[in-house]
């Protein structure tokens, strides 16, 4: 790790998206996610290990679905793969693989691992500002998972 990223998160953009209710992987489905655009967060143990945006046509719900599916294919969720890379020490070209080369049991690790996060999020009205929000929250710190 970076040493320019021990201090952890600080500033106000940090204390926005911390500040923003969180939310246990296994209570949600795509129904509650929101369709607005929004930058959105991975809390475990009380840090964040990951921060990401979502600036699509179904905005939050079609970007953090793909982070909250079960399935074997890690492809589709940057998040999913680079826990895959951290907890498993596998490459990431094989987390990245379709059709999918990594076991039921490295799925369900991985799986477990995103289970024991708490996920948060804020919305923005456009993508221009989801884009310059993400944008200053990663030059501010950014997050072991975000590589």
């Amino acid at each position: 790790m970076d040493t320019d990223h021990v201090a952890g998160p600080d500033g106000p953009l940090w204390a926005e998206l911390l500040d923003a209710k969180r939310y246990e992987p296994r209570t949600l489905s795509a129904r509650d996610l929101p369709t607005d655009k929004g930058v959105y967060v991975w809390v475990r143990e009380g840090s964040p290990v990951y921060a990401g945006r979502a600036k699509g046509a179904n905005g939050l719900r079609d970007r953090l679905s793909a982070h909250l599916a079960k399935g074997p294919d890690l492809s589709r969720s940057t998040f999913r793969s680079w826990v895959a890379v951290t907890i498993l020490g596998v490459s990431r070209p094989a987390t990245r693989q379709r059709p999918s080369v990594m076991t039921d049991l490295q799925i369900q690790r991985v799986n477990d691992w995103v289970a024991g996060c708490r996920l948060g999020w804020i919305t923005r009205p456009t993508s221009p500002q989801v884009i310059q929000f993400e944008h200053d929250l990663l030059d501010a710190w950014k997050p072991p998972l975000n590589r």
